[in-house]
């Protein structure tokens, strides 16, 4: 291992953001939206905290249908 592959440098909130989220949150977000435009609802009220993912999924299948 070199000295570079040691250093953890660049931003947090930015890395999680960009890797860990869609990484590990995507594929479940993509399916919940999925099944809630199946669903059709008039209205839907998200309550879960988080960085958004299934509210963007949910927003985009909703308009495809």
């Amino acid at each position: 291992m070199t000295e570079r592959d040691k250093d953890f440098t660049g931003s947090i909130p930015e890395i999680y953001d960009t890797y860990l989220v869609p990484l590990s949150f995507e594929a479940y977000a993509r399916d919940l939206a999925d099944r809630i435009a199946a669903l059709d609802p008039a209205s839907v009220l998200q309550t879960a905290a988080g960085r958004g993912m299934g509210a963007g999924h949910s927003f985009i299948a909703y308009c495809q249908n």
